[in-house]
This record gives C-alpha cells, sequence and structure tokens, in this order.
C-alpha cells in the first residue's frame, strides 16, 4: 500500500489526507457560518462537531505503522468513520421522510379549527418563519370563512410579546376578523402548542361527531408536528407555509433531524 509523507516523516495513508481537508472545510463552514449567516447559527456548531471528528480520524491516522499503537489508532480510526457513515445514513433517511411529508394535505380545506404554530419574534415582529405562517393562514381563512383560528405560542427569550398576541395582531391586520382567532399563549414548545390546542377545541367543540382539525406550519416542521398529534390520538390535516430563504431552509430542515429525534427518544 502507498503512503504519502506527512509532517517528520510521518507515513500517512492517502485517504487521511481526505479527512484533513474534510476537517478543515467543516471548520471553515462553521466559522462563515458563524460571522455571516446570522439567522442559520445553528448549523456552527453542527459543522464544528464533523470537523472535530474528521480532525481526530486525521490525527489517529498520522500515528506510524511501526508504533506500537498503530493497530489500535486504525481501529479507532475504522470505528469512527463506521459511525460518522451510519449517521449520515440516518440522516438521510430521515430528511427523505421530512422532505416526502413537507406539503400540505389533499383534504386540508373545510376543517372547523386550523391551529397555527407559533416561531419566534424579533421583539414584537413576527420572523421571516412566522410571518410565512400567517400569510398562508390569511390564504386559507379567506378560502375557508368557517374555520376557527387557534393561534399557539408563548413568550419567549427576547420577546416583547406572547406569539400568539403577535400573530393575532397581523392576522387581524390584514383583514381577519379578531373573533374568529382564539390565543393560546402558554406553549413552549411543539408538543405543548399541539397539546394545549388541542385542549382548547375539546371545551369549545359543541357539534355532531369529532371536530375536522388542520394544522398550519412550516414545510420542514409537518412531519414532526403529525407525529405529536398522533400521539395524542388524533385525525389531522396539514398546512405547509413555504419556509423563506434558501439559507433559512437549508438549516431550519437541518435542525428538524435533531428535533425530530429528541422528540422520539425523549418525549412523552
Amino acid at each position: 500500500m502507498s503512503f504519502y509523507k506527512g509532517y517528520r516523516g510521518k507515513q500517512i495513508l492517502p485517504y487521511n489526507v481526505y479527512l484533513l481537508v474534510a476537517g478543515i472545510v467543516s471548520f471553515a463552514s462553521a466559522t462563515a457560518i458563524f460571522l455571516f449567516v446570522q439567522h442559520a447559527r445553528f448549523l456552527a456548531p453542527f459543522f464544528c462537531g464533523l470537523g472535530i471528528v474528521f480532525i481526530l480520524c486525521f490525527l489517529l491516522g498520522c500515528i506510524p505503522p511501526f508504533s506500537s499503537h498503530s493497530g489500535l489508532a486504525l481501529f479507532l480510526q475504522r470505528v469512527l468513520l463506521i459511525l460518522l457513515a451510519l449517521w449520515f445514513v440516518s440522516f438521510m433517511i430521515v430528511e427523505c421522510i421530512i422532505i416526502s411529508r413537507a406539503s400540505t394535505s389533499s383534504n386540508s380545506d373545510g376543517a372547523d379549527y386550523l391551529v397555527v404554530l407559533g416561531a419566534g419574534l424579533y421583539g414584537s415582529v413576527p420572523s421571516p418563519s412566522l410571518k410565512s405562517r400567517l400569510d398562508e393562514t390569511i390564504k386559507y381563512a379567506r378560502n375557508n370563512p368557517d374555520t376557527v383560528i387557534i393561534v399557539s405560542g408563548g413568550q419567549g427569550k427576547g420577546e416583547n410579546i406572547t406569539e400568539a398576541k403577535a400573530m393575532h395582531s397581523y392576522l387581524v391586520a390584514n383583514g381577519i376578523d379578531g373573533n374568529r382567532i382564539i390565543e393560546e399563549d402558554k406553549a413552549t414548545s411543539t408538543v405543548e402548542n399541539i397539546r394545549f390546542s388541542l385542549d382548547i377545541i375539546d371545551g369549545l367543540w359543541r357539534g355532531e361527531g369529532i371536530p375536522k382539525i388542520a394544522i398550519l406550519s412550516n414545510d420542514f416542521h409537518l412531519y414532526r408536528a403529525s407525529v405529536i398529534a398522533g400521539r395524542e390520538h388524533r385525525l389531522i390535516t396539514m398546512v405547509a407555509a413555504e419556509t423563506p430563504m434558501l439559507s433559512l431552509k437549508i438549516n431550519y430542515y437541518v435542525r428538524e433531524y435533531f428535533a425530530l429525534l429528541k422528540l422520539l427518544l425523549f418525549s412523552r
């Protein structure tokens, strides 16, 4: 097997050079995102983590073949690379599932209740992702004049008012009758958004049978919302709002992988 000569004559396997390059590119990407793409900063630690794994694998591969630790180092390097490959496969599978469910259900019109999931505010102003949800809500409300709208979201860090209050104000300012809108202003997570909103619906519903409920959120968010609704034993249709900005969309789709894992592993 051929080798490259490295620092101080150490022998480096050819593929080890690619690990070094991958590590440098990962760290450079993390730095660029942190400095220049503020709304996607979640991706910075993600790329840092990849960079650490690549550099660690590179360093393990730098141990000379004649060293007494070379066998263990090569074994550890291969374990890390296998684990990284398995993680990447799981990431691609989960992302494919999320993307496949990132669209409006065919039977979403005519809901008795539309639950609009909250997102961040800039003080009192809806963030781009929340604004896209509200703009889609306006379209739905105009096409379905009998639907009651529940806006769900409490007050988070850096927010001057509850997300529900900001959402209510935005909808009314854009021509939606305030009497159609109910505020759920206690939720601090997607699980609570859906659970608390369903509690409100259960307290209000006086019709026959069960109410038809639709949940509206950004496209990347719909699969996780449907999983949560399924845990509440509800049949719910989904309404998708397009996520604005490519960098924001990439950020949220990557983050959704970890949010979904957290839901499946730790949430009840």
